[in-house]
């Protein structure tokens, strides 16, 4: 709404959202072309690459909702997201990748074994300079960088909280992100 600055914001949008599709078409052509080479029939072909859309569609936070994908608008309006909240339990739900070839999980597995590599390694990087990196999948500060006493840094882009969220419920304790103090969940 300020004069100036909305045509921009809106530009900006525009082009993120090209870029993403952009790169979401990309990958799925690198996918067709393994399928292709896979020589499937037809049927066949369609349903691997219709898990393929699917898999893109989760790693780049645009999940499909299903049954409450009507929905869509209202669950924003009550969460953030609820696409990306989606894509994240499905990223981490082993039987996302249960139903897909064997060949096509082991690239995903491996692309995924590649990206975590490279956030150990910031980690470890940033933990080498001095910062602190949160171990305990009970705190909120699972996984993040934490420079001097405030500033957290997140690369974990969602995946993070539905970890500490089960840390949490499985042993029913969390630990407090500000004083390290160990709570039994339900305690006051």
């Amino acid at each position: 709404r300020i004069p100036g600055l909305g045509k921009g914001v809106r530009a900006s949008n525009r082009s993120a959202s090209a870029f993403l599709n952009k790169l979401r078409a990309d990958v799925f052509d690198s996918f067709h072309a393994g399928v292709k080479e896979m020589g499937l029939e037809p049927a066949a072909e369609k349903a691997e690459l219709r898990k393929a859309a699917d898999i893109i569609n989760n790693a780049s936070g645009r999940a499909n909702l299903g049954a409450l994908e009507d929905a869509a608008g209202l669950l924003n309006k009550l969460q953030f997201s609820a696409r990306l909240t989606a894509s994240r339990l499905n990223l981490l739900n082993p039987a996302t990748y249960a139903k897909l070839n064997p060949k096509m999980r082991n690239e995903i597995l491996a692309s995924e074994a590649r990206v975590a590599a490279g956030l150990a390694a910031i980690m470890g990087l940033a933990k080498a300079g001095g910062a602190e990196v949160g171990l305990d999948p009970r705190n909120a500060d699972f996984l993040k960088i934490k420079f001097g006493g405030r500033t957290r840094m997140d690369l974990m882009g969602g995946f993070q909280q539905p970890v500490k969220l089960a840390a949490q419920l499985l042993s029913g304790r969390g630990v407090s992100s500000t004083t390290g103090r160990e709570m039994v969940l339900g305690d006051p």
